[in-house]
């Protein structure tokens, strides 16, 4: 063998190697990043700017109950887009609204309605009972949006200083949420909060997560 096949054979053999080392570099590499839960994106996580935004919240105050609306976004998404277009299709302006702040009163036998454009709340004390008649459906605007089940976290009532929570349960998205808030006789003063959480999509920001939120108090007269 002359002395330029011995280089050229040298020179391949260092190829090989240096190859074979790069793959495992490569392997290594990779073995480490999973261990730590780190992948390769195919393109650098979206975060939100000072023009953008993952979430917006919308209140509401009608009587005396109040209805906050959470929406989070798949992806960051324009922010006065995020506050106009997400109130919209849902049926309501991306704003706070208010027609009064004060408890509602209950009189026996009056049904009283607390509506939002994100739904419907219904009171009503019964003339010959010591409780308080609830329930509440989200709106058909909203119900449009919604994407799979509505999940309720149970209607949470205080009276006396002492809370207890409903049960919770998953339902269609048309379903009437409703139950009892006892003991609420003549003279009780009670305070209530529920929420509903579902996904939705509202055209833009990809599936969006949505959390209603119905906080109030009543007074039975």
């Amino acid at each position: 063998m002359n002395s330029k096949q011995c280089h050229t054979g040298s020179r391949s053999t260092v190829l090989s190697l240096t190859n074979r080392l790069g793959v495992v570099v490569a392997v290594v590499l990779a073995a480490a990043a999973a261990s730590f839960g780190v992948g390769v994106p195919a393109h650098a996580a979206q975060a939100p700017t000072s023009e953008t935004t993952k979430s917006v919240d919308v209140r509401q105050v009608t009587g005396g109950t109040t209805v906050t609306v959470h929406i989070e976004f798949d992806k960051p998404v324009p922010r006065k887009k995020a506050l106009k277009e997400a109130g919209r299709r849902a049926g309501a302006p991306a704003r706070l609204s208010r027609m009064s702040g004060s408890t509602t009163v209950l009189h026996c036998g009056q049904p009283e309605v607390r509506s939002t454009d994100k739904g419907s709340l219904h009171l009503l004390h019964p003339c010959d009972g010591s409780t308080v008649k609830w329930g509440y459906r989200i709106n058909t605007s909203l119900q449009k949006l919604v994407v799979g089940k509505v999940h309720e976290t149970g209607m949470k009532y205080t009276h006396a200083g002492s809370s207890k929570s409903g049960t919770a349960h998953t339902a269609s998205k048309s379903h009437y949420f409703d139950g009892k808030f006892s003991p609420a006789g003549p003279g009780s003063t009670g305070k209530y909060r529920d929420s509903l959480k579902f996904l939705t999509d509202y055209g833009f920001g990809g599936v969006s997560r949505t959390t209603i939120t119905v906080r109030g108090s009543f007074t039975v007269a």
